[in-house]
């Protein structure tokens, strides 16, 4: 046992000797010019980002799940990102994903895909408050991206290369979806997940309308992800394809980045262009699909390409303290806008009473609080207070069959892990209400304690790594999460975050 401390508090010293180096080699704290490599902005699981300028500031959403959800982010340098509030309040049927935020005229527009249909929000202002989702009846699909010809119509693009003309306030359709691309042809050794042509984000520019598509799938082999570009002197084709594809790509399983693709095209400071979208960082698949930015150029021939002359060995630039948890008693008296929650609806689920968080449990479903996992090694503590005969756990939730890490019901202790397997010895602990997962290298370590100071270490631990969604499947990540299951309630306080 001794000779497991030792080797745990070695382990200890040498992550965290190994994080500070890192930071200090690629993480420019106080940058304020855009590197010219690839700048991770929102470090965790935040994939299909979307990105409009209105004035000097930039406002961003990404696909993220729980609720509430498409948090709208805020910049004005594309480095620094705050949190603003979240746009979808309401719950909808199905999973969002993919959204798509554009201004038009005065009013920003949210569309979305969930279940089936596509929705859409409105606001004048980005921080909101945003309209309830209304279905646009007659269009099914995913991924919706957004255009307004030299005419002004406007147009919704979805996946498999289709469209359908909008009303002139963007919130219902005119006219009959059509099909007007068919997606680039790519080389057959390229290595794909499968040809899937999704994601078109439009622009128009110089007489040109383009189409940025993602081709090759979101996941399975780390080369399987893309950006491709085609334009056209009509919304509606025919496009011709780029000389220079694929504007985004993995070639090698090698590189830092997996699965780059869904791009978004944009305009920044001082006229230069980037393009910002998602992938996993290799070695790195349960952290989820990350933000990242780089720099693009326009070529005298009129074609978008990549302004790294070698993405392959391109520096890599994070930006963690955007996503970066940070400590909450929950005494504010607003929830701070780093939380979502699973398994809830409305915002009768939780209230903040008493200095602490009470969540509503229902017993059948995994009622929880989460966050995204930013770091890769990392302690997180809370005060836990269950009612009588309610389960709860500190653990890493990926979904509600797959999550890891403690769980207590009448004053009995057990690890949990796989698809919701008990796990270790069942340890009665009486009066304890802290707990504590220590993240290393996603081994799962354990503690508990009586007053948050003096801690003991359960006896087992368990490795996390293949929970992703190469292996799990719907694209999912480990989050953060104090979870129950019961009809009752848990008290959550004493939020503590740590790197290490």
């Amino acid at each position: 046992m001794k000779n497991s401390i030792l080797n745990y508090k070695t382990w200890l010293i040498i992550i965290s000797l190994f994080s500070i180096q890192s930071i200090i080699l690629t993480t420019p704290i106080n940058a304020k010019k855009i590197p010219n490599g690839i700048s991770i902005l929102l470090d965790g699981d935040f994939p299909d980002p979307t990105i409009v300028k209105d004035g000097d500031n930039y406002y961003m959403t990404t696909s993220f799940g729980g609720f509430p959800c498409l948090m709208i982010w805020q910049s004005n340098d594309l480095l620094h990102w705050k949190r603003l509030d979240y746009a979808l309040k309401t719950p909808v049927a199905g999973a969002v994903w993919a959204p798509e935020l554009i201004k038009h005229n005065d009013t920003f527009y949210l569309y979305f895909p969930a279940g089936g249909h596509i929705y859409v929000m409105t606001a004048t202002n980005p921080t909101g408050p945003w309209s309830k989702p209304q279905i646009i009846e007659g269009v099914s699909g995913i991924d919706p991206g957004h255009l307004v010809d030299k005419n002004g119509n406007r147009y919704l693009y979805i996946d498999n290369g289709r469209v359908v003309q909008l009303s002139s306030d963007g919130l219902s359709i005119s006219g009959k979806e059509i099909k007007v691309y068919d997606g680039w042809k790519f080389s057959n050794n390229y290595g794909v997940e499968c040809f899937c042509l999704e994601s078109p984000k439009m622009l128009y520019r110089n007489g040109y309308y383009y189409i940025i598509s993602a081709q090759g799938g979101t996941g399975g082999p780390a080369t399987s992800h893309m950006a491709s570009v085609a334009r056209s002197k009509s919304p509606f084709g025919p496009f011709e394809d780029s000389p220079y594809n694929p504007l985004i790509k993995t070639f090698s399983p090698f590189e830092t980045w997996r699965s780059k693709g869904h791009a978004t095209i944009f305009e920044g400071p001082k006229e230069q262009w980037y393009a910002i979208y998602h992938g996993y960082e290799n070695g790195h698949l349960p952290m989820g699909r990350k933000t990242l930015l780089e720099p693009v150029v326009w070529t005298q021939d009129g074609w978008i390409k990549s302004g790294i002359k070698n993405t392959k060995k391109a520096k890599n630039y994070f930006f963690t303290e955007n996503t970066r948890p940070k400590n909450d008693d929950f005494s504010s008296g607003t929830l701070n806008k780093q939380w979502t929650f699973t398994n809830a609806d409305t915002y009768n689920n939780y209230k903040l009473q008493n200095r602490c968080l009470t969540i509503m449990c229902k017993s059948g479903n995994i009622n929880g609080l989460m966050l995204p996992m930013c770091d890769k090694n990392f302690e997180v503590q809370f005060k836990i207070i269950p009612d009588q005969n309610i389960e709860t756990g500190l653990v890493l939730y990926y979904d509600k069959n797959y999550y890891a890490g403690m769980i207590l019901k009448n004053g009995i202790i057990n690890g949990i892990h796989k698809n919701r397997q008990p796990f270790g010895d069942k340890i009665p602990i009486p009066d304890t209400s802290y707990f504590k997962l220590t993240i290393l290298n996603y081994n799962v370590y354990i503690s508990y304690s009586k007053d948050g100071e003096t801690w003991t270490s359960y006896p087992d631990a368990f490795d996390v790594s293949g929970y992703h969604t190469n292996i799990l499947e719907n694209f999912g990540s480990l989050k953060i999460a104090v979870i129950g299951d019961g009809n009752g309630k848990i008290q959550i306080d004493d939020f503590k975050y740590r790197t290490l």
